[in-house]
């Protein structure tokens, strides 16, 4: 009898040192669980030739795809006027968008008709989540407002500021180094990370560099697709 009764205490002991054991499993695997891997569209202007680079990085250390498309020159009005972007849409199936656009734009006044071209490009994105990333600092043209006019209509949730970001510059006086943009890379990254993020997939710091691939350019006298 006392053996039943000692055997019965350690199949009971047994049986709840595992279910703690499988608990302890299940709550690591939330934790480390990455979210869906994304199929993400990078676009937008040459401020792409650093940050691609680092997105690159990202993209494989958290496994999302990525592609990059860069039109040297261009502004707002020419991806709104154009199926460009449409098009590469419709190609890639991007799940998230991130666009990287306004620096060829910051000396311009006509803030309401670019508003616009804003509206326009926002409209092609569909329901496809996505970020902007605003224009830099310009050394030598004081921004008149574009970087306001876009998170205007893109609102502040999806609108990353880098206007008041201190930033090394290139010889050209106007694009950042690629140690800056690296480092503008981390701080969005920091910021869809964020704890009150709508975003549900990951985007952890990389340990190592990756090789840019699966990536387009276009010079400034491309007219795009009509």
């Amino acid at each position: 009898m006392k053996k039943n009764i000692l055997f019965g205490l350690m199949l009971l002991a047994f049986v709840a040192a595992t279910q703690v054991l499988r608990a302890m499993n299940h709550a690591d695997e939330t934790e480390e669980t990455p979210g869906e891997p994304q199929r993400i569209l990078l676009i937008g202007d040459s401020m792409l030739d650093g940050l691609s680079r680092r997105f690159q990085d990202y993209a494989d250390a958290n496994g999302h795809y990525l592609r990059t498309v860069i039109w040297y020159g261009s502004t707002s009005k020419h991806w709104a006027t154009t199926k460009e972007l449409a098009w590469h849409i419709s190609q890639e199936h991007p799940t998230f968008i991130i666009m990287s656009l306004g620096t060829n734009e910051i000396g311009y006044h006509d803030y309401k008709t670019r508003e616009n071209y804003v509206r326009q490009i926002v409209k092609t994105f569909g329901d496809i989540p996505f970020i902007w990333i605003g224009p830099a600092s310009h050394p030598r043209v004081k921004d008149g407002g574009m970087g306001a006019a876009i998170e205007r209509v893109v609102g502040k949730e999806r609108f990353f500021d880098c206007s008041n970001i201190k930033m090394a510059r290139m010889k050209d006086g106007v694009h950042p180094t690629f140690q800056a943009h690296a480092m503008l890379v981390d701080k969005i990254a920091e910021w869809i990370n964020r704890a009150d993020s709508p975003y549900s997939f990951e985007f952890k710091k990389p340990t190592k560099h990756a090789v840019l691939r699966n990536y387009i350019t276009y010079k400034p006298t491309y007219k795009g697709r009509k």
